[in-house]
């Protein structure tokens, strides 16, 4: 799997002097670079599924905030509103 080519990181090296580094530091070849790339994308998809848990609990309690926010009242209530709600909903949701 190739993320950058060689001519991209020669590029790189070649804009350094122009921003005032010396270069590339040493260590940070290509495959490393991919190495890398390839430990985070597997640990974006082992948390993902954690992810859609936090997503799917909180969207009742965003909806409570949001069932507040439609309901009319003047401005300076809103906030108030919508902080007290969330301040509510929020932690009872996850408590149980």
């Amino acid at each position: 799997m190739r993320f950058l080519s060689k001519s991209t990181l020669s590029n790189v090296r070649g804009v350094g002097p122009l921003l005032g580094i010396a270069g590339v530091p040493p260590g940070n070849t290509l495959r490393r670079l991919q190495q890398r790339l390839s430990r985070s994308a597997t640990a974006i998809v082992m948390l993902a599924p954690l992810a859609a848990v936090g997503g799917g609990v909180n969207v009742a309690p965003l909806g409570v905030v949001r069932l507040v926010s439609r309901r009319p009242m003047p401005r300076i209530s809103r906030a108030n509103s919508l902080m007290l709600s969330s301040m509510v909903a929020f932690p009872l949701t996850w408590i149980g």
